[in-house]
């Protein structure tokens, strides 16, 4: 008969690898049982220093609690695992809350308790004479001014004590805590506003007034001034404080420092439960690029050249197509190869639906979740299903649309006519063609000023552009850099919200005063959503359908089917000119379907070349050096690891796209990759531009017709060949979406004028 036991040990240890004892639980623990010993030697060597300050006594207390703490936490844990033994498990269960209480109290504690120690005794020697018996503050302003840290101090501690409290959910304080007026407010001030503040400023500000005291200390007069007393000090008699006891408890302290710090490091970066089943070597040795504090991955992501996909790839190379990186203290997955990306975000779509929310770019840019790029739940639901109907209604992939695009490509041939083989900047061109086709369907109207329409694609241009930057992805993901600090660090970001968002905000409200609400047929988008807005409110619904949440679908709209696809269009210019041959066989197949007639998408499936052409140029493109990064629904579990809920994991398109193992010789241009051997046009799973899974781009119809009718039209009716500059560079301008360098090239026409 099998013997029942109250926990399932083989679920723990597949569900639960934090317990699983590895080589950092045992440094932990040494580390933290060196902590003890060294916290044992100073109160027993400078016990008249630390007898002297109550402050400094409770910081080798308290470090000695958390030395305590770690080594029951993280080897009693895996102790308990090891020998399955039911009465440790019940032990550590039990005292959970408790100890997770005292270890984050600790953890901020400390260091606050660390600052005050260092601002006392640097205070003190500020007011002792030194050379030429010149004092930086008078006994008076000695006093003074430790009178008030110690308030701060104190007012500091009893918040943080609070917050443990409130976090602990201590039962012996629920209803204090409920009579509390502002019990909703302390939380998330601490969680946005204190706890990093603490973590940001108090660290580098304690090491720096160490590093001022011990140097004043060799400037400190020998003689005593019994006048001169410290408000740390507790007993019947003042103590002496000579600068040989200021130095060693300023020594003292930094070491206690130290050790607290090297375990909060290892803790965080091996051992958090939150991550180790991620971040901690399996048995099996999955190894991963090693992370620095506070920075993560980053500052070496950006090391390599550019785009960030080179780092990517070198990963790649070293960890295989799955591992992951840091981004400031997130863990991300970095997935590539599309096998890898067939099991995850095709096979278990539903897994990886989420989008990974950065608060702090969202409030900073949107003023909170709204749009349908980075947003989840029922507000992405809503509006991509809305945005997806919209856009069928309009004519998606019908005549209506068609039409529409048309009618650009004659207002560009038109413009192109006029060079007559003079150098033409072709991107500007395309620029303006698809951001009428954009602001057509979302205001029902092209660009009737030149002025406003470079003002906005300006503005889009440097927020990618920034985007792509080190500082911007420091400012959002870093958790220790605070909200308002963040707009400090981004301006441009600033810049781009205060210009583009009052575009949308003007003719969102031109709309409301000339919209017929009872007239059933829109316009335009906006009109359509306005009414839709009207209508939810009349049912009561006056949150989902809000004018944030439209101004911020106008901003995904534009950035979303504007630069993806002009930018493609300005790089496959660039890759035609550079390569006349292909161009020539592409021309030879239009000429002989089509002749000098329109080009209209009912031709699209008898002009193969031109369609792997166009193919071709996509892959070539790779125009996301990193995709936008998805969080997942639920627990999966990837190559062996439990993965939890909410992880961000990025799926590396520009990987697949650069396969040689798919596309031999990647580096070079070849549509023939996508003809078979009749010259038939062939399906390669591998060409997945528009992203993959259940958040694949909404405009994927209408790009690709934008695509085709571009391509095929001006190249039916133009030729494109090198300009009086040059070549166009195959290099890439990086920022956050890639695009050809400048270029311009001569346009010729084909047909007789």
């Amino acid at each position: 008969m099998a013997v029942r036991t109250k926990y399932n040990w083989t679920q723990i240890q597949n569900t639960c690898p934090e317990f699983l004892a590895n080589q950092w639980d045992i440094v932990l623990a040494v580390i933290a049982a060196v902590g003890i010993i060294l916290n044992f030697f100073l109160i027993g060597r400078f016990k008249t220093e630390l007898k002297g300050s109550v402050f400094l006594f409770t910081l080798a207390f308290l470090d000695m609690v958390v030395c305590l703490l770690y080594v029951y936490n993280y080897l009693f844990k895996s102790l308990a695992l090891f020998f399955q033994n039911e009465m440790m498990a019940d032990i550590r269960m039990r005292m959970m809350t408790e100890v997770k209480m005292i270890e984050e109290f600790g953890n901020v504690f400390i260091p606050l308790l660390v600052f005050f120690i260092v601002v006392e005794k640097f205070l003190w020697t500020c007011s002792c004479r030194i050379r030429h018996n010149f004092r930086l503050f008078t006994m008076a302003t000695y006093k003074c001014v430790l009178t008030a840290v110690t308030a701060v101090y104190a007012t500091l501690a009893v918040m943080i004590l609070t917050w443990n409290l409130l976090i602990a959910e201590a039962h012996f304080c629920d209803v204090l805590l409920l009579a509390l007026p502002w019990r909703h407010v302390v939380p998330r001030f601490f969680q946005r506003v204190l706890i990093p503040m603490v973590s940001m400023i108090l660290a580098p500000t304690t090491f720096l007034l160490a590093l001022l005291t011990l140097c004043r200390i060799s400037r400190v007069g020998k003689e005593l001034n019994h006048e001169e007393i410290n408000l740390a000090n507790i007993g019947s008699e003042t103590p002496k404080l000579t600068t040989g006891k200021i130095k060693r408890s300023i020594l003292c302290m930094l070491a206690i420092y130290f050790s607290f710090m090297v375990k909060d490091f290892c803790w965080y970066v091996y051992v958090n439960p939150r991550t180790t089943s991620i971040f901690t070597e399996k048995r099996n040795s999955r190894i991963r690029p090693c992370p620095l504090p506070f920075f993560g991955n980053m500052l070496e992501m950006f090391s390599y050249p550019p785009p960030v996909s080179t780092a990517f790839s070198a990963w790649a190379k070293k960890y295989g197509n799955i591992y992951t990186i840091w981004m400031g203290d997130e863990p991300t997955i970095i997935i590539g190869g599309y096998k890898e990306l067939k099991e995850t975000f095709i096979n278990d779509a539903d897994s990886y639906s989420d989008k990974m929310i950065y608060k702090k770019f969202n409030d900073s840019l949107r003023g909170g979740d709204h749009g349908v790029i980075d947003t989840n739940g029922n507000t992405w639901k809503e509006h991509r299903r809305f945005t997806l109907h919209t856009l069928r209604d309009f004519g998606m992939g019908k005549e209506v649309m068609e039409s529409s695009i048309l009618l650009e490509v004659d207002k560009m041939e038109e413009e192109l006519k006029k060079m007559n083989g003079k150098n033409v900047d072709v991107q500007e061109l395309f620029d303006i063609a698809i951001g009428n086709i954009i602001n057509q369907f979302l205001f029902g109207h092209r660009f009737n000023d030149p002025e406003k329409f470079s003002q906005l694609k300006r503005l889009l241009d440097l927020f990618f552009e920034v985007q792509g930057s080190l500082r911007v992805y420091a400012a959002y993901l870093i958790n220790w850099i605070p909200q308002c600090m963040v707009d400090f660090m981004t301006p441009d970001v600033c810049e781009v919200r205060d210009g583009v968002f009052h575009f949308f905000k003007e003719k969102i409200d031109e709309h409301r005063e000339e919209i017929d609400f009872e007239e059933a047929e829109s316009k335009d988008y906006v009109e359509t959503y306005l009414k839709e807005q009207r209508r939810r409110e009349a049912a009561g619904d006056k949150q989902s359908f809000s004018d944030n949440q439209l101004r911020s679908m106008c901003f995904d709209i534009w950035v979303a089917g504007m630069h993806t696809t002009t930018n493609t269009i300005g790089f496959l210019t660039s890759l035609a000119v550079n390569n006349m041959e292909a161009q020539r066989k592409m021309q030879n197949e239009l000429s002989q379907v089509v002749g000098d007639r329109i080009v209209t998408m009912k031709d699209k499936v008898n002009l193969p070349y031109t369609n792997a052409f166009i193919n071709e140029a996509q892959r070539r493109s790779n125009l996301l050096p990193i995709n936008l990064p998805h969080a997942t629904t639920r627990d999966v579990e990837l190559v062996g690891c439990v993965i939890p809920k909410g992880t961000a994991v990025v799926h590396q398109i520009s990987s697949v796209l650069c396969d040689p193992t798919v596309f031999p010789n990647p580096e070079n241009f070849k549509p023939e990759r996508f003809l078979d051997e009749s010259g038939a046009l062939k399906k390669v799973e591998e060409l997945i531009p528009f992203s993959v899974g259940k958040r694949v781009c909404l405009g994927e119809g209408l790009a690709r017709m934008e695509l085709f009718l571009f391509t095929a039209n001006l190249f039916n009716q133009f030729e494109f060949s090198e300009g009086s500059e040059g070549l166009p560079s195959l290099e890439k301008s990086y920022a956050f979406i890639s695009k050809a360098k400048n270029y311009t090239c001569r346009v010729t026409p084909r047909y007789s004028l």
